[in-house]
């Protein structure tokens, strides 16, 4: 069942029940699935697999597998066989279950993992970027990991080979030794107390299936120090149609994305572009403009993209993070001497939150809280807000828009300010 299928069926309904009406094939669940495009009209969809140069299965005969696999499954003793394995099982809402991904409107329904994911509950950064790395972007990435974890920052990537993995590499050098042993940290501390934050793998595949090969090592040596995370099922392989839906939970678990080295197209930015659906902050690393590796970045740092020259940038953006969030921010790279005070107005990064405006801004989404962050008591053009927020326009006009109907921003003069 893919996620897009099983996000339809549960419907926010007990699970208990929806797998006994999947058992039985009931005219709910008939419904369900004859609603989805892929079956209305024979669309592709994402979260739907293809079936080579066919149309997608038909309504009855996905029924029949759903109902004939229900049938036959002991779920009891799946699940034990699962997590005898070192495999933890999170139910959207439930305990473990990441807190960045909650408010997503694609959050995963289910997650796999090696470990309760604390990693991921304090400052996180997506480090990602081109399979096809030049030696610059490899020894940039590196060093970015590295510094960000012994920051106390969790790092975070596909495991990808490439950028991904180099990123993983610096991270894990910055627990020391060579496979980075896990340090046993306070419940919810996700690692910081060592002084240095854990990584965090998302895999399109099962948590259990090493892609790719070639980095069979370094997914083994982030499984014994940090966390691997899937929303695909114990033994799923990485099909192609996975890793759009990796994507977008390696942007929903990050406050930031860096992306090194990229081309016009291809994951990397397909995760940027997640990222922007969810308010992240994004910021790209210059590159050669004689390189076709760095053309993506440079495309984004053209578009207005903030400039990652190195993780004093990086932790910039995610102390701005954590202060709409209302956690505590990130430490410094040992010998930092370079002042990594928010680039925003002055003004929003001295204000704190009273306890209205907080109770206002629940339920609020990430943009909305980022341009509330970046807000203070003198007028900010909009499109300053798009530079300190890393967000389009359209998705500030939007923010603004939200802020205004809840009381907490006004206009003044040529721009907004928080009331």
């Amino acid at each position: 069942m893919t996620p897009q299928r099983l996000r339809r069926v549960l419907a926010g309904r007990p699970a208990v029940e929806v797998w006994e009406e999947v058992a039985r094939s009931a005219p709910r669940i008939r419904r369900a699935l004859s609603e989805m495009r892929s079956h209305a009209n024979g669309a592709q969809v994402a979260g739907e697999p293809r079936r080579g140069r066919g149309e997608p299965p038909g309504i009855e005969e996905v029924l029949a597998g759903w109902s004939r696999h229900a049938r036959r499954l002991h779920v009891e003793a799946l699940y034990a066989s699962t997590t005898a394995r070192g495999i933890e099982v999170f139910r959207r809402g439930g305990p473990g279950y990441p807190w960045r991904l909650l408010g997503d409107d694609e959050a995963p329904e289910v997650l796999f993992a090696h470990g309760d994911l604390g990693a991921a509950r304090g400052p996180t950064v997506a480090v990602v970027g081109t399979r096809r790395a030049t030696g610059y972007g490899i020894e940039v990435a590196s060093e970015l990991g590295a510094d960000l974890a012994r920051a106390g920052v969790c790092v975070v990537s596909g495991l990808a080979a490439g950028i991904d993995a180099a990123a993983h590499e610096g991270a894990l050098a910055s627990l020391g030794g060579e496979a980075g042993p896990k340090v046993a940290a306070p419940e919810g501390d996700g690692g910081r107390a060592s002084g240095t934050a854990r990584p965090v793998g998302v895999l399109a595949g099962g948590v259990d299936v090493d892609y790719p090969l070639r980095n069979r090592g370094l997914i083994g040596r982030v499984r014994a120090a940090g966390e691997v995370v899937s929303e695909a099922p114990p033994g799923a392989r990485a099909e192609t149609w996975r890793f759009p839906l990796r994507n977008r939970i390696i942007a929903g678990l990050s406050q930031v994305v860096v992306i090194v080295e990229a081309g016009l197209s291809g994951w990397a930015i397909q995760t940027v572009t997640a990222a922007g659906r969810r308010g992240r902050e994004v910021l790209a690393v210059p590159g050669s403009v004689r390189s076709p590796s760095s053309a993506g970045t440079n495309e984004l740092l053209a578009r207005g993209c903030r400039p990652a020259r190195d993780a004093h940038d990086v932790l910039a953006a995610v102390e701005r993070a954590c202060r709409a969030e209302g956690i505590p921010g990130p430490g410094r790279p040992p010998g930092s001497d370079r002042d990594v005070a928010p680039a925003g107005p002055p003004a929003a990064a001295e204000r704190r939150l009273d306890g209205e405006s907080a109770r206002r801004l629940e339920g609020c989404s990430p943009a909305t809280r980022a341009v509330h962050a970046a807000l203070g008591v003198q007028p900010v053009p909009a499109g300053s807000l798009c530079s300190s927020t890393g967000l389009r326009a359209d998705a500030v006009a939007l923010a603004l828009d939200e802020l205004l109907e809840l009381g907490l921003a006004e206009a003044a003069g040529d721009g907004w300010r928080r009331r």
